[in-house]
């Protein structure tokens, strides 16, 4: 499910293999991302921060012995209110679960003139 809340605040610069499915979703304090990479294990993508762009990288090699059998690059501008050195990212049964931790807001304080 192509989520119009992600739609919203990401905009997709990119991607080398458009059959990347992905679902996202907003929550109070954290945006999540989730990528369907079957066949993929952490140790075969990479995630990197530039300039508030979320780059995510990822080739599969057929047993070390061929060229990549499958290899994407997908790119996202980050909405504003990202901490970027707070993201995390994991792998399980072929999604790859990112986590952006929103900034908290701070509520407006109301000054009495005397």
């Amino acid at each position: 499910m192509l989520s119009t809340i992600f739609n919203n605040f990401f905009y997709t610069n990119s991607c080398s293999n458009s059959n990347l499915e992905y679902t996202s979703n907003e929550k109070k304090y954290s945006y999540y991302l989730n990528l369907k990479l079957p066949g993929f294990t952490r140790e075969d993508i990479s995630l990197t921060i530039e300039n508030d762009i979320l780059t995510i990288k990822g080739g599969i090699n057929e047993n070390n012995k061929s060229p990549f059998v499958f290899k994407f690059e997908k790119t996202f501008t980050l909405p504003s209110d990202i901490i970027s050195k707070d993201i995390s990212a994991k792998v399980d049964n072929g999604i790859l679960f990112i986590k952006l931790p929103k900034i908290k807001k701070v509520k407006p304080v109301n000054i009495n003139i005397t």
